[in-house]
């Protein structure tokens, strides 16, 4: 970034799931890049279909909705965005791309699932093929092609990402040797087990603190001050499973930083 020099070190990432520490920062950069993950990350979704027949008791509108938010793995090196598409966001093989549902109940309480859903693209369909959409009746019957794009959360929460994000200021703990006689009601408080007695020391595990100060209220000779660190931040989220959690992480950076170089050249043009 320009002038900023952060730090981020992963400590835990899975397939839908991400803890790491972003470091050398400040409230303001921490919360840009929450903000960024949330709104500007783009991802696939199913922006509108075109309903071919439907006789269930479900509305038309009703039936786009939930397959709107229906999380879609997206490949952000095929696809342009609309509004960046050569198509001017008309609608072509670079910005969209297609599923067909065609289902007909044959008996009553028939679900359909996401993995009904037939994509156009093989790399772009549901990130789970397990999750119910509707209850048929008995020769209900569904024939629609659904049309997907790319799109950023703040447009619809359909293309957000992640679901939960959040972040926490990293926790500094100091005890005072002369006036702790480490008798362990610090330990004893602490809900979520941060405090732990090792070698005839009190230690504090930084992930696992709220800064909640049970521990500081709980030691009757004042030898515990518990603090945070405003230029260290622990950050955790989900993804929706539509891009990998290294892929939004990296997409968010690269947006910023794109955002502050243009911002940079429109402030030197003025």
């Amino acid at each position: 970034m320009i002038g900023v020099r952060v730090k981020i070190k992963i400590i835990e990432a899975s397939d839908h799931h991400m803890l790491f520490e972003l470091s050398e920062a400040n409230p303001a950069i921490a919360n840009a890049l929450r903000r960024t993950i949330i709104s500007e990350v783009p991802t696939m979704a199913i922006d509108y279909i075109v309903v071919i027949e439907n006789n269930t008791m479900y509305f038309d509108e009703h039936i786009a909705h939930t397959l709107g938010m229906i999380p879609l793995t997206t490949d952000l090196e095929k696809y342009n965005l609309p509004e960046e598409c050569k198509c001017g966001g008309s609608g072509c093989p670079l910005c969209t791309t297609r599923l067909i549902l065609e289902v007909e109940a044959r008996e009553d309480n028939t679900i359909i699932y996401s993995g009904d859903l037939k994509p156009q693209d093989p790399m772009i369909k549901p990130v789970r093929s397990d999750i119910p959409l509707f209850k048929l009746n008995k020769q209900d019957r569904i024939v629609l092609e659904a049309i997907a794009r790319l799109g950023r959360g703040k447009q619809h929460s359909k293309w957000q990402p992640v679901g939960p994000i959040g972040y926490k200021y990293y926790p500094m703990i100091e005890i005072d040797d002369s006036k702790c006689n480490l008798c362990g009601e610090c330990i004893k408080v602490c809900n979520r087990k941060a405090l732990a007695l090792k070698d005839a020391e009190i230690v504090l595990d930084p992930l696992k603190c709220s800064l909640c100060k049970l521990c500081v209220e709980a030691c009757d000779s004042k030898a515990i001050s518990l603090k945070m660190d405003d230029t260290r931040f622990i950050f955790q989220f989900e993804t929706t499973g539509a891009l990998e959690p290294q892929q939004i992480l990296q997409k968010a950076i690269e947006i910023i930083i794109e955002k502050l170089e243009s911002f940079k050249k429109q402030v030197a043009e003025a």
